[in-house]
């Protein structure tokens, strides 16, 4: 597969080990990539401090039309099943 032609990815760890990976199934350009944020409660930010004990948060995916994907992370884990996203879009776990 092409370089270009792959989907985003959305990867979960620390710079050393990548705990999940998962990628941004649809059917965008690949150009066309999603801005990242992050949320507890309501509150959305551009990151967060996750130093100390895990955290619940959600992963909040943002395309520059307006279409939003939220991923859940609880007990230090991506929780794609819990995941709210726009039909025509998927997560799909990567090795």
């Amino acid at each position: 597969m092409n370089e270009l032609s792959r989907p985003p990815q959305l990867q979960y760890g620390t710079d050393k080990k990548v705990a999940q990976r998962f990628s941004v199934v649809s059917s965008r350009q690949y150009y066309d990539a999603p801005q990242m944020f992050v949320s507890t409660k309501e509150r959305v930010e551009e990151s967060l401090d996750l130093r100390g004990s895990p955290m619940d948060f959600t992963i909040v995916l943002k395309y520059q039309d307006g279409v939003e994907l939220r991923v859940p992370v609880a007990a230090d884990a991506i929780r794609p099943d819990l995941a709210q996203l726009p039909k025509g879009y998927s997560l799909r776990a990567e090795e």
